[in-house]
């Protein structure tokens, strides 16, 4: 099986992104989403719609674990559509700052739909959007207080250089939440490597012992195990990924919540 690569994973959520812009967006100049399904993050005069299309590329929740407080520093590594990053701004309020990086553009657009809805409906302006790779991140040492993912770091080519920049753009006692998926046994592991339709991001995908391991060679301490769920039919519904090989993944694997702290 061939390495995978981040043109694969760009062009696979490109893909979602672009097909609903394309719904959204007709001929004309994007706004929201209109008669095309979506989802909102809230109720009520606070609710910012999001594609449904997008609901399915995530495999937990770290913002409702990170006890995010206002005032703080976030970074959302592959933020996609900018769920979390928008669930995140509410909770650090004005005093916060909220960044999303994506290396989609496409996303990129549909994030910063979301970010004028929240100006215009609930008038915080504590967002950004860059576009970047998680593996080089556009942030300077030190900078943030938080670093959020969902299920985004298992995608990377090279994990072990994605912690290390999440660990880098940590401040001194800075905290990391990440949901992932992780392969509970040698049987599953197997399975994966062995599947043709299987993308070797998940092919390669670890178990909880070695995921750990990772985040503490990046210099992660005090490594918690938040959440551990079995893998659910529909968790990850539409993602272009995981869904050929949902079978192998309702058998062998689990999404996992952890939060580790930099030592620096």
């Amino acid at each position: 099986m061939q390495p995978y690569d981040s043109d694969t994973v760009r062009q696979a959520y490109g893909a979602i992104a672009s097909q609903q812009q394309d719904e959204c967006c007709g001929g004309g100049g994007c706004g929201h989403c209109g008669d095309a399904p979506t989802m909102n993050t809230a109720s009520g005069a606070g609710a910012i719609s999001f594609p449904a299309s997008t609901a399915g590329l995530s495999c937990g929740n770290p913002v409702e674990l990170a006890r995010l407080q206002p005032g703080e520093t976030v970074l959302d590594l592959g933020s996609g559509a900018g769920r979390d990053v928008i669930s995140a701004a509410r909770l650090v309020g004005k005093t916060g700052k909220v960044y999303g990086v994506d290396f989609s553009r496409e996303m990129l657009a549909l994030s910063r739909d979301a970010e004028q809805q929240l100006r215009d409906n609930e008038s915080l302006f504590n967002t950004e959007f860059r576009e970047g790779d998680i593996q080089d991140l556009p942030f300077f040492n030190g900078s943030v207080d938080v670093v959020l993912s969902n299920c985004v770091l298992n995608l990377a080519p090279n994990r072990a250089r994605a912690f290390s920049e999440a660990h880098r753009v940590l401040r001194p006692g800075g905290r990391l939440v990440v949901s992932d998926l992780v392969v509970e046994d040698c049987e599953g592991k197997a399975g994966l490597t062995g599947r043709e339709d299987a993308s070797a991001a998940y092919a390669s995908a670890l178990s909880c012992e070695s995921y750990i391991q990772l985040l503490q060679d990046a210099g992660f301490t005090d490594v918690q195990v938040l959440r551990l769920n079995r893998y659910a039919a529909g968790q990850c519904a539409g993602d272009p990924v995981t869904t050929p090989i949902q079978d192998l993944l309702l058998a062998h694997a689990a999404s996992i919540t952890l939060m580790a702290f930099s030592s620096r």
